[in-house]
């Protein structure tokens, strides 16, 4: 019975050849032709594709240019932000830790930090370091990636998550966030007895894969002369701006900004399972942690520890990467000893995505999906309905006077906010400011106007509600950091 299931398996199984370096010549034509209409598509500037196989760079090249002031493509150096690419990176730091024996995936937060704290005491007693990545907190998606953009530090952001109530039970859904990975360096600089995750990252990794090129802030970014200026998108419209404090404030969860090159030793060491030209890096069980399901998304997709498991059906293990001016997407075909990197500068394009799966696709003969005009048509649409949300309902209510909301109220996690008589804002604990514009009655928008907020793409800042005591005074500001779903919420009181 055994031998007959077996070969019913095989029997079932597509059937597709392996996939040759002929193979891969034969569709570069065609991947070519796709990114440059997805270029034109997307508004997309500069575009770096690089493909690995069987442990080197097989093909790259460069589209575009790479700023409005520089018409040159990029090349296989060309920097670009990664951005949350970067989690894989902190998983493997995590499995280095692992294999030194200074942790296991089972060992509890609070046993290695005992300040960590989630909204829930049972949840921060029974919080793994496997969960650190695994995207099953509870808590909302993308939940304070706002405070990223608005200057909050490493300790506010991190501190922030006791006081978010989350919206669903632990280890049952799946949801995007961010925070977690910063407490996951923090394990990993305090166990390796570095002065932060950076330093472990550039002992342990970067130099022995000769990543030499890849750095984790904005100043690093912004002075490369071979950079690939980030586009974002303000008021619907992309316009270049520099590099700002999102995502690097968010440190292992996105802060790298690397090149193809670079980004191509990562990828041969994830195929060689951990070893890069002779020596062992990271351990194959533990690599292979990192790539393991931890959390399911749909019936043909996982989340693992800073991967994506898809199956479609040739199985695939990838990650992208959205920082407000880049999109990356990183690519493995383990069975096949391939890989594929698509970096991009615009931050509101899903086009490294639709390209590396494009990719995939003609690799394998497994697929005529155009990804990118389906994720075109999602984004247009997403567009409209942000747009339309932003128009105050027919019928709305003039605000009151700003003189009557104008005060200083405080926040357990953002702080004090200033409210002018104007209708302006001010975060006092990191100097952003913003204005609010009427939506209905005591419901505003939020906007930011500081420089340095808007080089993090963050012009809207969310819905902020004003509510009275029982005497009738404006006395709290509900804040919502991100649109409606964000989880952000704070309650603010008039001090």
């Amino acid at each position: 019975m055994k031998r007959f299931l077996i070969c019913l398996l095989l029997l079932l199984a597509p059937l597709r050849a392996e996939v040759s370096e002929e193979k891969l010549q034969s569709i570069y034509p065609t991947i070519d032709q796709y990114i440059e209409k997805g270029m034109k598509d997307w508004d997309v500037k500069a575009v770096a594709f690089g493909v690995v196989h069987h442990d080197r760079l097989v093909y790259f090249k460069g589209f575009g240019t790479r700023s409005p002031h520089d018409p040159i493509p990029p090349d296989v150096n060309t920097t670009f932000a990664i951005g949350s690419t970067t989690k894989a990176y902190a998983a493997a730091t995590l499995a280095q830790v692992i294999d030194d024996g200074k942790l296991k995936w089972d060992t509890r937060v609070i046993d290695v930090l005992p300040s960590f704290r989630m909204y829930d005491p049972w949840v921060t007693r029974e919080f793994r370091v496997a969960d650190l990545l695994a995207q099953h907190t509870g808590m909302a998606p993308y939940v304070v990636t706002s405070m990223g953009c608005l200057g909050y530090s490493e300790d506010d952001l991190i501190d922030s998550m006791r006081y978010l109530e989350p919206v669903t039970s632990f280890r049952t859904t799946f949801a995007y966030v961010n925070v977690p990975h910063m407490v996951a360096g923090r394990m990993v600089a305090r166990l390796s007895g570095e002065p932060n995750w950076e330093a472990f990252l550039q002992k342990r990794l970067l130099t022995p894969l000769g990543m030499t090129r890849t750095t984790w802030t904005p100043e690093a970014f912004n002075r490369e002369p071979n950079r690939a200026v980030g586009w974002v998108t303000l008021d619907f419209r992309s316009v270049p701006r520099p590099a700002g404090s999102f995502p690097y404030s968010f440190g292992p969860a996105g802060a790298l900004n690397s090149c193809v090159n670079d980004v191509s030793h990562w990828v041969r060491l994830q195929l060689a399972d951990g070893k890069f030209e002779g020596k062992q890096l990271v351990s194959k069980a533990n690599l292979d942690v990192t790539k393991t399901p931890q959390t399911t998304m749909s019936l043909t997709v996982a989340y693992c520890m800073g991967w994506v498991k898809l199956w479609k059906p040739h199985p695939i293990t990838w990650h992208n990467g959205g920082t407000p001016g880049h999109r990356t997407f990183v690519g493995l075909m383990p069975d096949e000893d391939l890989g594929v990197i698509v970096l991009t500068n615009n931050g509101a394009s899903d086009l490294s995505d639709a390209v590396g799966l494009r990719f995939f696709d003609l690799a394998t003969d497994m697929g005529n999906e155009d990804y990118s005009a389906l994720s075109l048509a999602r984004a247009q649409q997403a567009n409209a309905e942000v747009k339309a949300a932003l128009q105050p309902p027919a019928g709305a209510a003039p605000p009151r006077p700003w003189s009557e909301y104008a005060g200083t109220y405080r926040s357990d996690f953002l702080g004090d906010i200033l409210i002018t008589p104007t209708g302006g804002l001010k975060l006092l604990r990191t100097g952003a400011e913003g204005v609010l514009k009427p939506y209905d009655g005591d419901v505003m928008t939020a906007y930011g106007t500081t420089p340095w907020v808007l080089d993090n793409g963050c012009d809207l800042l969310g819905r902020w509600t004003f509510a009275r005591d029982n005497m009738g005074r404006y006395a709290s500001l509900r804040c919502e950091l991100g649109w409606e779903g964000s989880g952000c919420v704070s309650i603010a009181r008039r001090i």
